[in-house]
């Protein structure tokens, strides 16, 4: 409270109503330095927790990874543990069988004993196709046909073709859903599959009986397509066992996803960096698009689809890291750039992008990439890159010599 002293000069009251002033005024800067240091805090601690969304995202993808490849083995062990368990663990299953005796398909409209009373449906057979007592060859005159080789592709576009005529494609029947039962087959570990995993899958929304009849409409217009005329009726390619349908383990069938595979096992196992690089290479070649483009959002495909996708994923990334290491700038761009075309987040890509740039000495596009890094996940993500690819870009900056930009 200021008071007024009459015999008290004027300067005197005008120096008093300045301190005062001073004194309000000072209680208010501190409170603005205090909003605009909380303001800074926050805007860190949003910085933060976008850096945490960043990387709670990596970690779910790599669950997600970890999750289809855990059941993707799973799969092949119970097959396996089946396999010893009807073979007896003896030699002969070693011993492939030439032929199989065919079962007639069900009929339409008939049902077995345990459907009738209600019971629940069979899961998916899981058989040794090649020792179980019931695939043992037939010995009656006559039983035994020689299927020739199909060679199949299902990276890209799923195709068929006859080996033993120069390749000729096979045009498969216009019934979609035959078709789509090949692929389906083809996906699954042992190549068979339960009349009942067939209809849930392919006809979701039909009554059982609906389902099964255009089951068995399906199966035998596929049938039709694939023996053509080394099999004039039932059976041939596609077998019936037990309301099980399977692929005939009599016949050949070889694909393009299982040389994939054997080189990349191959490749993963050699001791020499040369060997990995060539099986490495053979198999990307192979790796026309994902698994079953024709069956992308189907669940049954989808395992299968991951795995091989990571698999091309990691022999990409080596020989990227590869050709890097030797100083194969170009080689290491064209398999970064790869990269980069299936996931334009992958910083990894980005990084290495970077080195092959810097490494032919073309600063001015190594600076180009990092924009597009930093531009990419802000505007689509609002992240910021990583620290390590600051880390590097700043390294490589440093090391580059300097021009302008064009």
């Amino acid at each position: 409270m200021i008071t007024l002293n009459s015999s008290e000069p004027a300067s005197a009251f005008s120096e008093q109503i300045q301190l005062q002033t001073a004194t309000d005024q000072a209680p208010a800067d501190l409170q603005v330095a205090a909003c605009e240091r909380m303001l800074a805090a926050l805007q860190e601690i949003e910085s933060q927790l976008l850096r945490v969304e960043q990387l709670l995202r990596a970690v779910n993808l790599q669950l997600v990874e970890a999750q289809a490849a855990w059941q993707g083995e799973l799969a092949a062990m119970k097959g396996r543990l089946h396999y010893l368990s009807d073979a007896g663990g003896g030699p002969e299953r070693l011993h492939p069988v030439r032929t199989s005796p065919l079962t007639a398909d069900p009929q339409p409209g008939v049902s077995t004993s345990a459907n009738a009373k209600g019971a629940s449906p069979p899961g998916p057979a899981i058989i040794s196709l090649q020792t179980h007592p019931r695939y043992l060859p037939s010995t009656e005159a006559g039983s035994t046909t020689t299927l020739p080789p199909l060679y199949i592709t299902c990276f890209g576009r799923f195709t068929v073709r006859r080996l033993h005529t120069q390749g000729a494609l096979i045009q498969l029947c216009r019934n979609s859903k035959g078709q789509a039962i090949l692929r389906y087959l083809l996906a699954q570990p042992q190549q068979q599959a339960s009349i009942d995993m067939l209809m849930a899958d392919l006809w979701p929304d039909e009554e059982r009986e609906t389902s099964r009849h255009k089951l068995q409409i399906a199966v035998s217009a596929l049938r039709a397509s694939l023996n053509g005329e080394q099999v004039q009726s039932g059976g041939g390619y596609i077998l019936y066992k037990e309301q099980t349908y399977l692929l005939n383990p009599a016949a050949s069938f070889i694909t393009d996803v299982a040389e994939f595979r054997r080189l990349f096992a191959t490749g993963r196992q050699a001791n020499d960096s040369d060997v990995t690089a060539r099986c490495y290479e053979q198999a990307c070649k192979l790796y026309s698009g994902p698994f079953l483009t024709e069956d992308l959002y189907a669940e049954w495909s989808f395992l299968t689809r991951e795995e091989l996708a990571r698999a091309h994923r990691q022999m990409s990334t080596w020989l990227a890291e590869y050709a890097l290491q030797r100083g194969e700038a170009e080689t290491a761009l064209t398999w970064a750039s790869l990269l980069l075309k299936l996931d334009h987040y992958d910083e990894e890509a980005y990084r290495k992008i970077m080195r092959a740039h810097s490494l032919s000495g073309r600063r001015n596009e190594m600076l180009r990439c990092y924009q597009q890094c930093c531009q990419t996940l802000r505007e689509e993500l609002g992240l910021e890159p990583l620290p390590e690819t600051r880390r590097l870009f700043e390294q490589l900056l440093g090391a580059a010599t300097p021009s302008p930009l064009p």
